[in-house]
């Protein structure tokens, strides 16, 4: 009899996609706000206009998801985020020499079709498919890299631009992207367990289950409500959360804190998110995505309503902490509820589809907010759509249940 592996390889998987998502994801969006003042103060731009270019990346990132779910299913994961981490790393690295705003359009999309093909899609598609019963916890260990990164990146990013200039942090941050992530994703990233003769959670053959988990295909998942409920909170859930991301540095120095105190408490938010990534992690593997999905909706909105009076520094750590906790909730849970309502057979096209609402909802909410603000010069009525969202999102996702079967 073939003797247990003392380690699972999918522990290593896990590793290298925390790293990926820390150095993508968590310094291209997560800190894309400590770039608003320094790079719109000198290029003369307005806020809404400046947000427009991560809105552009958004737009890439969701026109690129469709296609990426297809490259997974023909080429695999190592060689489809192998291409995205190059673009990103590219792309960040030539905003050092943009001149002009169609510059930074142009390649904030070269960015945003990089992030969706190393990021989010194929990942949730290599946890989902690496581990089954411990399948939550993998996902939010994964995806604590987002807001560790963020946590981290944002007080590095806003001590970059100021030892250096903005553009040359850009620079500084595209060269390490690239000589982070290619070698974890050479090395280390395999698509299955199967392409290295391996079974999910390091099971024997015998320990296999007896059925594999019934997948429907893209065409049966769009005509199932569930598929539009899922998609509506991606909308608008992403909606709120860069909106929040984006605008949050730049409102709490309107509101009279210094830009490294909002960096650091918008870091810390990040930071207690990746606690909630663990936490929603556990929760959903032990009462249930959805449900656990729900709550941290609830608890989101109650956060930004704290933001709303965040003048002082107790009530800007309150905000850090009643925000960040369960904004942890929706990377980790979303590609749980996709798995457990729609199935693994077809999970890449069907999520790749299902994040066009994500960042459609993601490229729209910044640009709205930012609008909403250079017409009133307040965040206030913005912050309070923002709740409203959160709480429609919140509902979306109560009523996204399993097919009967």
């Amino acid at each position: 009899m073939q003797r247990r592996a003392t380690f699972f390889y999918g522990w290593f998987i896990v590793m290298a996609n925390f790293l990926i998502l820390f150095s993508l994801h968590g310094v291209i969006i997560n800190t894309f706000g400590v770039f608003f003042k320094p790079v719109s103060e000198s290029m003369g731009w307005s806020r809404a206009t400046f947000a427009g270019a991560l809105g552009i990346g958004a737009l890439a990132m969701a026109l690129g998801a469709p296609f990426v779910g297809k490259m997974l299913d023909k080429i695999g994961a190592s060689k489809t985020m192998l291409v995205g981490a190059l673009l990103c790393g590219a792309g960040m690295g030539l905003l050092g020499g943009a001149t002009q705003l169609s510059h930074f359009y142009a390649l904030f999309a070269i960015v945003g079709l990089g992030l969706s093909a190393s990021t989010s899609i194929p990942v949730s598609l290599v946890i989902a498919n690496w581990f089954e019963r411990k399948r939550g916890l993998a996902m939010g260990l994964s995806f604590t890299g987002t807001s560790l990164g963020g946590m981290i990146m944002n007080p590095v990013n806003t001590y970059l631009i100021q030892a250096f200039g903005w553009r040359e942090s850009y620079v500084i941050l595209g060269v390490a992207m690239i000589l982070v992530t290619v070698p974890l994703i050479l090395l280390i990233i395999r698509t299955r367990p199967s392409d290295m003769n391996l079974l999910p959670d390091g099971n024997e053959p015998a320990q296999r289950a007896t059925e594999p988990i019934a997948g429907q295909t893209l065409q049966e998942a769009f005509r199932t409500p569930t598929f539009w409920f899922i998609a509506g909170n991606m909308f608008l859930i992403n909606f709120m959360a860069n909106s929040v991301g984006e605008h949050g540095v730049p409102y709490l120095t309107d509101i009279g804190h210094s830009e490294m105190a909002a960096s650091i408490a918008i870091g810390l938010s990040m930071g207690f998110m990746t606690l909630g990534k663990l936490g929603s992690g556990l929760s959903a593997d032990r009462w249930g995505a959805r449900p656990t999905f729900v709550a941290s909706c609830i608890m989101t909105a109650a956060g930004i309503g704290v933001l709303m009076f965040a003048s002082n520094w107790w009530m800007l750590w309150l905000f850090a902490f009643i925000y960040g906790f369960p904004q942890g909730g929706p990377l980790t849970l979303t590609p749980l509820v996709v798995a457990n309502c729609h199935g693994l057979a077809h999970f890449g096209p069907i999520f790749g589809v299902m994040t066009l609402f994500s960042i459609l909802g993601a490229a729209i909410g910044p640009i709205i907010v930012g609008r909403m603000y250079d017409v009133s010069s307040s965040y206030q009525s913005a912050f309070l759509l923002l709740i409203v969202i959160t709480l429609a999102g919140s509902y979306c996702i109560h009523k996204a249940r399993a097919p009967q079967r």
